[in-house]
């Protein structure tokens, strides 16, 4: 029984990156149910191997039990040491299999380790023909299975699965863009750093010229550095400036360097830690003139970084007349996030503002705000925040080009709704605010 309890454990291991690269596209829920396709996208990758791995306890139970006087202290054992090796399996996994092999290799090894208990739990009659079997059908599924476990990271980090997508433009000009997971975190022209792409950026590029009028000398925050296109981008623009930027994952900073044209010798300055313990580490009260929020997309939000208690640290870093700008991926009629994200920053701000690039504006207003929502679209927003008012005249004669500021009337109407709520450490349920993206995203 532990022999086939490990063998079930160790084909569902080798079986679930298939399962995972094929589930998502099984449309078996109702695309309306959010949680029914969680649950069926973990059902069908988990459901084998779990069923395998679950069996091995009781089945190790039963034949190390030999004596009824000692069953207790057996069984006790037995579970004790199947605690510690979870317990030591989930931060051997998480803090260092995952960061050094990746997590399809990861999977990998542990099927082989379940498919050596297999064999080594078999009688000892049935052991070498069991062995040989198992090693035939391990080299006749290696050559299908090699190019699921090989999987479409360039790198793969304890974070994200890191991608490198390449084009070539008219022109023989090359864009490279760097693929977290299924999105892509901004693109760079080798032979152009100052050339901005999402369009987002340029919105934010423009109003970081008509905020700053002029200014040479200050000093920059971003939160989240992705592809450093905006960073590096400020670092050609302003050459007297300083530019900090925090990415929690160094592999995504070493990544940028690799393939992105990131320099050694440049001044970007970068820390490679949690935006929230970069603030309560550091404190640097009173030092940035604009800090950058970059962190945020459409399926993954770090909701630590969306609170009044975070807004408020941004608020403490930032000169008396700085700035927090950030982009928020939300669907703008339907969604809930963009709404509950600027009620939390007037908390800590005296003003704050909604941008949207022209492509954006322009499909708001050809929108039916009674409508029923089906025909809203993710897009992404620029929020700026700040304890002096903005300027409208300035940034409509900088960035009039690329953005359009909304009027605070229409801004203060859009956040009387019963969905607008204040994100607090104790209650920023952000995954439940973005739902409605899942939900219009193809499954």
């Amino acid at each position: 029984m532990l022999s086939i309890s490990a063998l079930i454990g160790a084909v569902g291991a080798f079986l679930l990156p298939i399962a995972a690269d094929l589930s998502p596209s099984v449309a078996l829920v109702p695309t309306t149910n959010v949680i029914g396709r969680t649950l069926w996208v973990s059902f069908a990758t988990l459901f084998v191997p779990s069923l395998g791995l679950g069996a091995v306890v009781p089945a190790a139970v039963r034949g190390a039990v030999l004596d009824r006087r000692t069953s207790g202290r057996t069984v006790g054992a037995v579970y004790a040491a199947g605690t510690a090796g979870s317990i030591l399996g989930v931060f051997v996994t998480g803090f260092l299999l995952i960061d050094l092999v990746g997590s399809r290799a990861a999977i990998l090894v542990a099927g082989a380790a379940m498919l050596a208990v297999a064999v080594v739990a078999l009688p000892a009659r049935r052991t070498p023909v069991a062995a040989v079997s198992l090693a035939l059908a391990v080299a006749v599924g290696a050559t299908p299975l090699a190019a699921r476990f090989s999987g479409p990271c360039v790198w793969e980090s304890a974070y994200f699965c890191i991608q490198l997508v390449e084009e070539q433009y008219v022109g023989q000009r090359t864009s490279r863009s760097l693929k977290l997971d299924r999105l892509v975190h901004g693109s760079i022209h080798v032979e152009d750093p100052t050339y901005l792409d999402p369009g987002y950026l340029r919105v934010m590029s423009d109003l970081s010229d008509a905020l700053v009028d002029g200014r040479q000398r200050f000093a920059t925050l971003q939160i989240g550095g992705g592809s450093y296109t905006l960073a590096r981008y400020l670092e050609r623009r302003f050459p007297a400036a300083d530019v900090d930027v925090i990415e929690i994952d160094p592999k995504v900073t070493g990544f940028a360097a690799a393939y992105l044209g990131l320099r050694a010798d440049t001044r970007i300055r970068t820390f490679n830690e949690d935006a929230r313990q970069f603030f309560l580490d550091r404190r640097p009260r009173g030092r940035y003139a604009i800090i950058y929020g970059d962190a945020f997309n459409d399926l993954s939000i770090p909701h630590h970084l969306t609170t009044r208690e975070f807004a408020g640290a941004v608020h403490d870093a930032l000169t008396p007349d700085g700035v927090y700008m950030t982009n928020v991926v939300d669907l703008y009629f339907s969604g809930s996030f963009l709404r509950g994200f600027i009620a939390t920053l007037r908390t800590q701000f005296a003003h704050v503002d909604l941008v949207m690039d022209r492509a954006t504006w322009d499909f708001v207003q050809s929108m039916d705000p009674d409508a029923d929502g089906s025909n809203d679209r993710r897009r992404t927003f620029i929020v700026v925040a700040s304890d002096r008012p903005l300027d409208v005249a300035r940034v409509n004669e900088v960035a009039g080009r690329s953005s359009v500021v909304i009027a605070r009337q229409s801004l203060d109407a859009y956040l009387d709704d019963p969905r607008t709520a204040v994100l607090t450490d104790d209650w920023a349920p952000v995954d439940k605010l973005v739902s409605p993206i899942f939900l219009s995203r193809p499954f």
